[in-house]
């Protein structure tokens, strides 16, 4: 109520078959990001979104407040906790969104937060330049052991030591591989799955707000019209995908034994690409 009258302060949209499919089959991860609205009414048009199992943006949930505040935050979370409840092994990946950090903790207390690595690479090379940062930070945040990560970061702190002091008080969210949990199937580094949907609704984001929402939904509804077309064409138990992206990652292995010790479990033996002899198990 402003001055008596009834006025318009926020909205949250969850479509059933959105979170239904999430809750259902989809990587337990999701994005949050918000972005500015540009027409009549000013504000911020908020998402929460995924991934599904062909690496493509899926749509949870989206909302319209007027500024990006914990307390709006706050409520966006709580309503997303209403929608798909206490998720077993939730990730939760962010930007650095005024307040965001605070309400994910909040609301989400047993979910992992990650943290973009685009942004933090960004914020973090405007204190400190040099090849050294160029050439280690990415390569550590991409690492998937401990050992190589701790490596990397050794070559960043033995040129710069304060960059432990600025990590630690600015970036303290996981944004290296070597530390996401193994119960998460998702190892992306960014939060590019909400620029994606950023980047699909740009051209609505000059509409009234009654139009925003409606339009919205019927794009959500025709690109998930759109996926069960292509996935009915799809015979294949792996989709193509993930055989693209298994073929690319496993280019620089020689594999030298596979032991095999169940149905889906093996003992595989590599040389790694940088000619180290390792012994992996792989478990299906």
């Amino acid at each position: 109520m402003v001055e008596g009258k009834q006025r318009f302060r926020r909205i949250f949209v969850a479509l059933k078959p959105c979170i239904d499919g999430f809750l259902e089959g989809y990587r337990l991860s999701i994005g949050i990001d918000a972005s500015c609205l540009y027409g009549k009414y000013r504000g911020q048009l908020a998402s929460a979104t995924g991934i599904d199992g062909h690496n493509w943006l899926y749509h949870i949930a989206y909302a319209i407040f007027d500024t990006e505040n914990e307390e709006n935050w706050t409520w966006f979370m709580q309503q997303l906790h209403i929608a798909i409840g206490d998720v077993p092994n939730l990730v939760i990946c962010t930007d650095a969104c005024k307040g965001l950090e605070k309400a994910v903790g909040a609301v989400f207390p047993n979910a992992e937060n990650r943290e973009c690595m685009r942004h933090l690479y960004q914020n973090f090379m405007k204190h400190y330049t040099g090849d050294v940062f160029t050439d280690h930070l990415y390569p550590a945040a991409r690492s998937y052991t401990k050992g190589m990560f701790k490596w990397h970061m050794k070559k960043i702190f033995d040129f710069a030591p304060g960059t432990i002091e600025y990590l630690d008080t600015h970036h303290s969210r996981l944004w290296y591989r070597s530390s996401f949990s193994e119960n998460s199937k998702c190892d992306a580094l960014t939060n590019n799955v909400s620029e994606s949907f950023n980047a699909q609704v740009k051209k609505f984001k000059g509409l009234l707000l009654h139009e925003l929402v409606d339009k919205l939904r019927e794009l959500i509804m025709e690109k998930r019209y759109l996926r069960k077309k292509l996935a009915r064409q799809w015979h294949d138990r792996i989709l193509p995908n993930v055989i693209k992206e298994l073929n690319l990652i496993s280019n620089h292995l020689t594999v030298l034994k596979v032991s095999v010790s169940d149905d889906d479990i093996a003992e595989v033996t590599i040389v790694d690409q940088w000619n180290n002899q390792k012994r992996e198990t792989v478990d299906l």
